[in-house]
């Protein structure tokens, strides 16, 4: 569901709604790295989502550049067979990227 819908449908207001997903994001982060650490994984599945924030890379203004719009990619790696993520990572689509996750 979009911030958008999201803010109508709940009648509170936009600003409201950002930060609650702000801090949503910090306590799921800390409770990821907190009790998600010693995995004793036998097969591990990895995998990338495409995502885009605000919108794709061709309609990105020359001045919005590095300002966090365009593409986005989440790699995850997960536990074949709780499908526990045990790991990810927030960045570009690059060798680098896929390394870090």
């Amino acid at each position: 569901m979009s911030i958008n819908a999201t803010y109508r449908m709940t009648g509170v207001a936009k600003s409201t709604v950002l930060k609650l997903l702000v801090d949503l994001g910090g306590a799921c982060r800390k409770h990821h790295d907190q009790h998600v650490c010693n995995l004793k994984c036998r097969r591990v599945q990895c995998d990338e989502v495409w995502p885009f924030v605000a919108c794709k890379d061709k309609n990105v203004l020359p001045d919005e550049e590095g300002f966090g719009r365009g593409s986005i990619w989440t790699w995850t790696a997960l536990d074949a067979e709780s499908k526990l993520i045990a790991a990810y990572h927030v960045g570009t689509r690059d060798t680098g990227c896929a390394y870090e996750s």
